[in-house]
């Protein structure tokens, strides 16, 4: 992905021109923890979204995958990030990951409807999903390893109903 330093001045230096590789570091470490937290305090909430008020987690797991996100833009610059997103190999995951990122939130500010609840589980766990898969898209082969195992897990599952019967 490119994210070695080099002599050549790149797009995060032009974005960050006067922090140092390591400064960029450390500030891609703390708003990536940043978003950790968030993410991980948004598990606290995960009830509230059963019991009918989803905000807090909705907003909470959001805004930490948003913050994850944008701590690559100390690493890259935005524009760079982008692009990088939608590349022909990631563009419907990275479309995907964004449009979960505002649904989720928009759903559980909506006043309430009827089925609300399911609505906002659903865009949790599609974002939950679009991230996961997201992310397999910058690990090499890591796509085809989770088609795998999920074909793996379907077949073992399968077998077993069969032998039950």
């Amino acid at each position: 992905v490119g994210l070695t330093a080099t002599s050549e001045p790149d797009a995060a230096e032009l974005v960050c021109p006067s922090l140092s590789w390591q400064q960029r570091i450390a500030g891609w470490a703390i708003c990536f923890a940043m978003g950790c937290l968030c993410s991980l305090a948004s598990v606290r909430q995960i009830g509230s979204v059963l019991l009918g008020n989803g905000v807090k987690f909705a907003a909470l797991y959001t805004v930490g995958n948003v913050a994850s996100l944008a701590a690559t833009f100390f690493l890259l610059s935005p524009q760079r990030q982008l692009r990088s997103m939608f590349e022909p190999h990631r563009r419907k995951a990275s479309a995907a990951y964004m449009i979960t990122l505002v649904v989720t939130p928009v759903v559980a500010l909506l006043p309430h409807f009827t089925l609300q609840r399911l609505v906002i589980l659903v865009a949790i766990l599609s974002q939950m999903a679009a991230a996961f898969w997201y992310g397999l898209s910058f690990v090499p082969y890591g796509r085809d390893a989770a088609r795998m195992a999920g074909r793996s897990a379907r077949g073992m599952m399968l077998d077993r109903s069969d032998s039950e019967e």
